[in-house]
Formats: structure tokens, C-alpha cells, sequence
């Protein structure tokens, strides 16, 4: 059923050209919200809907007569062309129907005048806006398991639909299992962490209560603890791109197990190999769940000539199965798993370098390349 939309510019006012003709007509805005508005002037006499038919007559331009323009605060309205449309007669009056459909939310001028200038009326108002629905929800967190480390570092918060800047921290908080919210257990700079199409965000826990040895950790305590649960709340008020907000809250509830200090070792990856001439995925397997966007940027097999094979990337399983379609099938010969060595785990330690370093041990885990290679075969 089409609902009417019908929008009143003005109740009424007074126009004439003569003292002794002093007519009251009103001027409004009418049509269906399928159809293009139309802006309505009607007299309350026959002879003052004469005297706006003879004006029209007598006017070079119907525009100079009944016109309508989009109003800006900072500018003139004389000063702007126009809307192009149609002008009609009506038995009391005249109707302009835009030649284009208005804009919800700009404010348009509607000026009616004596082809003479000697009388002129002006009315403003503003097409109210459609209402806009909610659109956005947090399509993911990672990490993806349920278990994470004392010493986390970060989460990435993926969105549906770009999101908004500034204030995010009012819309994110860290939950004890009584519900009760965490003190500042996240990073909070100025800088927010976006990716160019402000779809994920990157969360970090402050690093302060992460480093042993640091005033933050000493005072207050680490921002998770071991053995405890805890739940990340994303409120549905944080608004998308629009200035909508989210469509519902978004929970991730988790358990905290033991810090890892460990730095991720590519020998203890272990890869299942696919079958030659088939575009068989190949698959690694690690020993722990490790940074999502970089495991899935940073890691890349090359051919026995030192060329990216090009394919699909998947992570899974939390982040410990990572696995390449290629684009065509596999050959017979040498290939070579490459890993930048920025590459981290959940809790910032990186290929051979800890996230925290203590200095009074010794630390070497074998790994001298830069980047990683690690060789192996297919089809032999």
C-alpha cells in the first residue's frame, strides 16, 4: 500500500498587486513517496487564481514567477540555479513538478512572485530524511578460539559494513565473569587501528599489563588472568558509516590459560603434502593459533624457481590449520614454505623474537634466515 507523503512549506500568505486584491493562497508541497513531489500554490478565489494564470502569461521565464532552489546556509538562494521541472494551471492556482525527484534531507526555497517584483513570498523547508535500518553486525573476532593466553595482545574486530571513527572505546568492554567491566585493559590511542575500508578494527590490550617488569602489570595486575572467564562486549549503540546504529550487541566469551612467552617455531609446522597434477589444497598445520592477519598475509610458498605460487588462502581451526588452493595444479619438483619473521603468535612473540624479552636468559631457537624458508617436495 503506498503511504502519502504530503509536506506543508507554508500555512498561508498574502499576495497582490494591487491594495484592493489582497487574495490568500497557500503553498505545499504534495505527492506519494513512489512519486515525485509536486509544489502546489492555490488562491481562494477565482480572481486571485486569474491573477496567477495572467503573471505566468505575462513572464518570459515561468521560473521567475514560481521557482524552487536548494537552500544552503552559506548561500544565497537568488544566487543558485533553479530546479528545471513543468508548470500546469489548476482551476485555483499553479503546480511545478520538478523535473528530477528531491533529495531527503536537503532544504529547498520555494519563492513566488508578480511578474512586476512587487510581491515576493519565500518559504523554506527541509524533505525529512527516510529513516535509515540497521545494517551492521560484527561479522567476526580473533582470535577465533575460546582459549586464550594471560599475555594476549590483540583482537581483531571485523564489521559487515564500514563503521564509524572516534569514540570506540566507549563501545567496547572487557567483562570479569560477574559481568562486571575490567579497568582499562585496552590501549587507547588516538590513532584508531583501521584497515582503509574501516571494516576491521585492531584492538590491542595494553601492553603495560603484559610485561613483567613494567609499573602497569606491578600495580594493577594483568588485564586477563589465568584460569579466569571472561567475555568482550560490543555494544549495538556504536554506529556504521551512516551514523546508524549496529543492529545487536556482539559477545565473545572466553577462558584464559597460561601466559606464552614462546616465540612460534616454522620446524614444528607440519605440511601435508597434495597430490601432484591436482589443485589439491596444501595444508599446514601449527602447534598453536597464531595472529590471523598476519598468518594470512606473511605466509606464501614459492616453486623451485623462487615464485609465489598463486592461489587461495585459508586459515582455520582457529587459526592452526592454514591451508593454499592453488590456481593451477600442482608440479613435479622443489618447493619452499616462506614465513615473514614478523609473523606472531596471540601474544606478540614473532618468528626467533619474544614479545617480552628477558634479558638474563639466553635466547636462540635455531632460526637464523630472513625470511624462513623451509624446503620440500611434491610429487617425488
Amino acid at each position: 500500500m503506498r503511504q502519502v507523503a504530503r509536506l506543508v512549506l507554508a500555512t498561508c500568505f498574502s499576495f497582490s498587486s494591487r491594495a484592493a486584491e489582497a487574495p490568500t493562497r497557500s503553498v505545499r508541497w504534495e505527492g506519494f513517496a513512489s512519486a515525485k513531489p509536486a509544489l502546489v500554490v492555490s488562491a481562494t478565489s477565482k480572481s486571485a487564481a486569474a491573477l496567477i494564470h495572467r503573471h505566468l502569461d505575462e513572464a518570459d521565464d515561468p521560473s521567475k514567477v514560481l521557482s524552487v532552489r536548494v537552500r544552503f546556509e552559506s548561500d544565497a538562494s537568488s544566487d543558485l540555479p533553479p530546479l528545471s521541472g513543468k508548470w500546469t494551471r489548476l482551476p485555483d492556482g499553479v503546480k511545478f513538478e520538478p523535473e528530477f525527484p528531491l533529495v531527503p534531507g536537503l532544504k529547498y526555497e520555494a519563492t513566488f512572485r508578480s511578474h512586476d517584483g512587487e510581491n515576493v513570498v519565500r518559504v523554506t523547508q527541509s524533505l525529512p530524511k527516510k529513516p535509515l535500518k540497521p545494517q551492521a553486525t560484527v561479522s567476526a573476532v580473533y582470535p577465533s578460539t575460546d582459549v586464550l593466553p594471560e599475555n594476549l595482545l590483540k583482537f581483531y574486530l571485523h564489521f559487515s559494513h564500514p563503521m564509524n571513527r572516534g569514540g570506540i572505546y566507549q563501545h567496547i568492554a572487557l567483562l570479569d565473569d560477574k559481568e562486571q567491566p575490567i579497568d582499562l585493559p585496552f590501549l587507547e590511542i588516538g590513532e584508531e587501528l583501521w584497515d582503509p575500508e574501516q571494516k576491521r578494527l585492531t584492538l590491542l590490550i595494553d601492553p603495560g599489563r603484559i610485561k613483567r617488569g613494567v609499573k602497569p602489570l606491578e600495580d594493577i595486575g594483568p588485564a586477563i588472568e589465568s584460569g579466569k572467564r571472561y567475555t568482550l562486549h560490543i555494544s549495538r549503540k556504536w554506529e556504521d558509516g551512516r551514523g546508524v546504529q549496529m543492529k545487536s550487541d556482539h559477545r565473545k566469551e572466553f577462558r584464559v590459560g597460561p601466559p606464552d612467552r614462546s616465540p612460534p617455531n616454522p620446524m614444528s609446522w607440519h605440511i601435508t603434502r597434495p597430490t601432484l597434477k591436482t589443485r589439491e589444497p596444501l595444508k599446514i598445520r601449527f602447534p598453536e593459533s597464531l595472529d590471523h592477519a598476519l598468518a594470512s598475509r606473511v605466509i606464501w610458498i614459492e616453486d623451485a624457481n623462487r615464485d609465489p605460487v598463486i592461489g587461495k588462502v585459508r586459515l582455520q581451526k582457529h587459526e592452526t590449520h592454514w591451508s593454499l588452493v592453488p590456481e593451477r595444479p600442482w608440479k613435479t619438483g622443489r618447493y619452499h614454505l616462506r614465513a615473514e619473521l614478523i609473523l606472531e603468535d596471540l601474544a606478540g612473540n614473532s618468528i626467533g623474537r619474544p614479545f617480552e624479552v628477558d634479558v638474563f636468559e639466553r635466547i636462540d631457537d635455531g632460526i637464523k634466515e630472513l625470511p624462513f624458508g623451509r624446503s620440500f617436495k611434491i610429487g617425488e
